[in-house]
This record gives C-alpha cells, sequence and structure tokens, in this order.
C-alpha cells in the first residue's frame, strides 16, 4: 500500500455514507499550508473510510478550518516578500483556492484520513506494527502543534516563526517555511488541495 493521505469534507464523521465532497490525495504528508484547514475544533474519531482494522482519523469544524486557512494566506500575503518567490502566482493560487472552498466546501467537516502510513510510522516510532492507535494520535498531535506555531507566528507578525513548525525539524525535506511554501508541486497549494476532484475545468487565460 502506498503512503498516502487524503482529505475530505464530509456531512456526518465516522460515516462513509453522507454527502461528501473529497479534496486532496497527497503522498507521505499533509503539506504544511494547508494544515490549517484541519485545526479548528479537532477530533479524533473513527476513520469513515479504509477502517478495516478500528484506524482513526481527525476531523475538524469546516468553517473555522477554512476561516484559519485564510488568515494564513492573508499572513504570507502580507509577508510575501520575505516568503514567496513568485507573488503573482501564489496570489492566483491563493484567488483558486478560496474561490473553490466557497463552492465545495458545503458540509460541516474535514476528515483528513493518514491510515495508510500509520503502518510505516508504527514500525519507525515502536519497532512494531500494532501501535496504530499510538501513531495515529501521536501524528494528528504533530498537526495541532503546526497549526498552534502557524497561529503564534499570525498573532505575533512574524513570518520567520513559521520555521518553528514541527514540520520543518528533523529529518524534514525542507528546513524552512519558504522552501516548502514554494515547492514547485504544490503550486501554492492549489495542486495539492485539488488533486482529488476530477470535473475541474479551469480558464488557462485567467
Amino acid at each position: 500500500m502506498s503512503d498516502r493521505l487524503y482529505l475530505y469534507n464530509k456531512a456526518e464523521i465516522a460515516s462513509n455514507e453522507d454527502p461528501c465532497q473529497p479534496f486532496m490525495e497527497w503522498g507521505y504528508e499533509f503539506p504544511l499550508m494547508l494544515q490549517p484547514l484541519v485545526s479548528s475544533r479537532p477530533r479524533i474519531e473513527e476513520n469513515s473510510y479504509n477502517y478495516e482494522n478500528d484506524e482513526l482519523g481527525l476531523y475538524a469544524d469546516a468553517a473555522g478550518g477554512i476561516a484559519a486557512l485564510r488568515r494564513l494566506y492573508e499572513f504570507i500575503d502580507k509577508h510575501a516578500e520575505a516568503l514567496v518567490d513568485d507573488i503573482p502566482t501564489f496570489q492566483k493560487a491563493r484567488q483558486k483556492i478560496f474561490q473553490l472552498l466557497d463552492e465545495r466546501a458545503r458540509h460541516p467537516w474535514f476528515h483528513l484520513d493518514a491510515s495508510s502510513i500509520f503502518y510505516d510510522l508504527s514500525t519507525t516510532l515502536y519497532d512494531k506494527d500494532d501501535e496504530l492507535e499510538k501513531v495515529a494520535r501521536w501524528y494528528f498531535s504533530q498537526v495541532q502543534k503546526n497549526n498552534d506555531c502557524i497561529q503564534r507566528a499570525i498573532e505575533q507578525d512574524n513570518p520567520d516563526i513559521l520555521n518553528e513548525c514541527p514540520e520543518l525539524a528533523g529529518e524534514s525535506w525542507s528546513n524552512s517555511f519558504r522552501e516548502m511554501l514554494n515547492f514547485d508541486w504544490y503550486e501554492y497549494g492549489w495542486l495539492v488541495i485539488t488533486s482529488m476532484i476530477f470535473d475541474l475545468e479551469e480558464d488557462d487565460d485567467e
């Protein structure tokens, strides 16, 4: 099984029969700039999908998460000279991201399903493959710590604090928020958040 994460906008928690809008299917990571989407009133419950072994998933208030993401992108735009390599492309991606969320995130919950990465992490962290609940709670706590760091940077109006996010510590491929933010494959989050939307039409001449 490949290590992938999934982000859904769902009507109900721990259901696979409710109305659902898929957004993200991404390999190995939940990119840092989108993690505020699951920062509002997060709770750990049974996964809606991939739950044969009772894996846990993260749920969070969608409206609050979108507001938190908007605050981050406004903060990045405010400090664009320090954080952004291609400001026009960032601003276009920002506009498209929030237009997409306004149009399609109609349900009350975001659901982050990271179950497929927990088997590898359980071996890495605990040298065994039967510690999936511990791994899930550890992983989701790291997401919350990243969001706490992002919020602190915004409150103190200091983009350097973004480099203190746990996501950028240890063996991360990136050593700075700016490097991660400007990674080509992300397109400032747009390519990530639309990676499981197959009916998206774009006007290339916008």
